[in-house]
């Protein structure tokens, strides 16, 4: 390790202590520009406006989200200006309270009122399975909204490129 101070001129790859005018010593990792680090960009999520639209479930996955479990719903619009486009939707998995799955799903969550659209408008009876396949190729009429990120801590919006578009709820059941 080479000991310099922070103005030096560094022109290799490597590593190198400074001294803070104390004891105390930092590492400062120097990366070369023009060095390729092989991050692409992710495609960019959706943003169309607000509104009904007419959609297809396409695929249902269950993910793991900080330290809770969402179901993440994708589906693709079927008709009009934004035909073939796909968006998501993610319903709670987790019984707030307890902090784990839900053994007994209440009937004030997300999942259990989409769901009951996705039946039919079906009550489930009492001990009923509710299985998240339900979703799978139904047609349904949902409501769009966009998403507006904040910055962490902090109740300040992030800039409109970072806005995209959610299904909030199921309607109807068109098929």
């Amino acid at each position: 390790m080479l000991s310099r101070r922070l103005d030096d001129d560094v022109s290799n790859n490597d590593s190198m202590d400074y001294q803070t005018g104390g004891e105390e010593q930092k590492r400062v990792y120097v990366i070369e520009p023009s060095r390729d680090d092989g991050f692409t960009a992710d495609d960019r999520r959706p943003l169309i406006p607000e509104g009904d639209y007419l959609t297809q479930c396409i695929e249902a996955r269950v993910i793991k989200y900080y330290d809770t479990q969402r179901l993440r719903l994708f589906y693709k619009i079927l008709e009009g200006k934004y035909a073939d486009v796909i968006l998501e939707q993610f319903l709670n998995l987790m019984d707030g309270k307890t902090g784990s799955r839900f053994k007994k799903v209440p009937p004030a969550s997300n999942y259990y009122k989409n769901w009951f659209i996705a039946n039919y408008c079906r009550q489930p009876e009492r001990r009923d399975r509710m299985p998240y396949k339900v979703f799978l190729n139904g047609i349904f009429r949902v409501r769009v909204r966009n998403a507006h990120p904040k910055y962490p801590n902090s109740r300040e919006k992030m800039p409109e490129g970072m806005q995209y578009s959610v299904i909030s709820y199921l309607i109807k059941r068109e098929q």
